[in-house]
């Protein structure tokens, strides 16, 4: 669901206009972010019991995982806080766009990172040429069957357009379980399924309409499983080891978001403010944390929490840091808590009326 809904946003017509800087964007926070958390993660091993006698190659796989899930972005938290601000303008497009564009960014790094880790935990620590060609093959047809799925999704709203919501969910355990039984990346097949439902049909904001309203029973089952597999002990343990990770990060982003725009030519405010959109994050990363728990059964666990522990810090500050930044560029039209103050006062100065 969080798939097809990330797919679903990446909009060709609205993102081509601040392409260039889009791209030049997510180029630079993706190399700035995952090689600055790599070496973190370097630094602070011989401080985190689970991995002071782990390999050094695969404590430089986990710096990795953790640096591509640090790259990903809540695109639900991004488009609420633009809602509730009603913004417009150059930054609002350009957040906007990266975030949505970078879900797949994301997804595909995150399945060769992976990989590369699954095959280092095991007894041969090198990564074979064909392991790696197949891969690709795997991420090749992830991205042609989710074209295919697209389409059936299109010929549904053309010709039947019954029970959307019992259609959503069926579609997405079809989809899920035939992506496991040919070793497909089922996260990447649903955000293309997105994609072609929103750019090659009419009916983008009918499938975006049933996957919202058809989701909130998967994210409470989702969210609650998550939950459930929290261990406490290891994630209070975990906390000092989250902020450095939540402050690498943040430093990350704005280096890389500066450096982006800079390169773009983009106007200074973009330079200097455009990194607090990108902070929130949420429903993929913990689904990629999940992910690694189950992919690494032997260190997945202590991973996981300390990317939920890192998640839950940037979900309370992203919303928080993001509109404080809307409204320093100006591009804000609901009234701020001091205006509607002064308003106020206005309004109880003139004279009432006998």
């Amino acid at each position: 669901m969080i798939a097809f809904n990330a797919g679903a946003e990446l909009n060709i017509n609205r993102l081509k206009k601040r392409i260039r800087s889009i791209v030049l964007i997510i180029l630079m926070q993706t190399i700035v972010t995952v090689t600055l958390t790599t070496v973190v993660i370097l630094l602070i091993k011989p401080f985190v019991e689970p991995f002071a006698n782990q390999p050094i190659a695969l404590i430089f796989g986990i710096g990795l995982i953790i640096g591509v899930i640090s790259v990903a972005k809540s695109p639900s938290q991004t488009i609420a806080v633009i809602v509730e601000t009603r913004s417009k303008g150059i930054m609002t497009d350009t957040v906007l766009g990266v975030t949505v564009l970078k879900d797949i960014v994301v997804i595909i790094l995150f399945t060769l990172v992976i990989n590369i880790v699954k095959s280092l935990t095991g007894t041969d620590t090198s990564l074979n040429i064909s392991a790696l060609v197949s891969l690709l093959v795997e991420i090749a047809l992830s991205i042609l069957s989710g074209a295919v799925y697209g389409y059936i999704i299109i010929l549904y709203f053309r010709h039947i357009r019954q029970e959307l919501l019992i259609f959503i969910v069926g579609i997405g355990f079809f989809i899920t379980t035939l992506s496991h039984q040919f070793h497909l990346e089922f996260l990447l097949t649903c955000m293309v399924v997105g994609f072609v439902v929103e750019n090659f049909s009419n009916y983008g904001n009918k499938f975006l309409e049933g996957v919202e309203k058809s989701s909130l029973p998967v994210y409470l089952v989702f969210f609650s499983i998550a939950g459930a597999n929290l261990n406490l002990p290891i994630l209070y343990s975990l906390w000092p080891i989250a902020l450095v990770i939540v402050f690498s990060r943040l430093i990350s982003i704005y280096l890389g978001t500066y450096s982006g725009a800079r390169l773009a030519g983009d106007d200074p405010k973009i330079c200097r403010l455009a990194w607090s959109g990108f902070i929130g994050q949420a429903g993929v990363s913990l689904g990629f944390a999940i992910i690694v728990s189950r992919q690494l059964p032997e260190i997945g666990n202590v991973v996981k929490n300390m990317i939920v522990a890192a998640i839950v810090i940037n979900m309370i500050i992203g919303p928080i840091i993001f509109k404080w930044a809307l409204q320093k560029s100006g591009e804000t039209s609901a009234p701020t808590l001091r205006s509607s103050r002064k308003l106020k006062q206005v309004r109880d100065l003139k004279p009432k009326k006998v």
